[in-house]
């Protein structure tokens, strides 16, 4: 049986969660600030595929393949230079407040959590897809899950999973 290795990055402070914090301008929700805390973020990869979230009603999945931190060994592994990205170009502009990015999917999207509120949760963002059930505009956003934990559980039954340390 192929086993999925997760690659974790370096862990930030909780000084850094709270920075973070206050560039988006709102507390991030507990789970989410646990994950930070005590995996850093990390990169999801094997021989055959990534970390796999099936759509309802569809035979299409999201293909998780790497949640940001906040010192990835590589830009793009963090939420600092996504977050810049989304600021410069507007992509996801209705999102930007209350969220934070917080992964990518090998189909080129962005998985994003919204911190507080009625969407609260992690939601699904590609603008190549459309997805019918959505309360998007556009139907290129998915709600995937109500909490980080019940995302990250998702993303646990998808197949075993095995952590690196470096």
């Amino acid at each position: 049986m192929n086993m999925e290795k997760i690659e974790k990055f370096p862990v930030p402070t909780e000084q850094e969660v709270q920075e973070l914090e206050q560039m988006i301008g709102t507390r991030l929700p507990e789970d989410y600030r646990q994950f930070l805390l005590e995996m850093g973020g990390c990169y999801l990869y094997d021989d055959d595929t990534i970390g796999e979230i099936p759509l309802e009603d569809s035979d299409e999945v999201i293909s998780v393949e790497q949640l940001y931190g906040l010192h990835a060994d590589f830009k793009e592994g963090n939420i600092h230079f996504w977050d810049k990205y989304w600021e410069e170009t507007q992509e996801v502009g209705v999102y930007k407040n209350n969220c934070v990015l917080i992964g990518d999917a090998s189909e080129h999207g962005f998985l994003f959590l919204m911190c507080h509120g009625e969407n609260s949760g992690v939601w699904y963002w590609d603008d190549c897809r459309t997805f019918p059930e959505t309360s998007d505009e556009n139907g290129d956003v998915y709600f995937v899950a109500e909490s980080f934990e019940e995302f990250w559980k998702m993303l646990c039954e998808s197949k075993p999973l095995e952590i690196v340390f470096d």
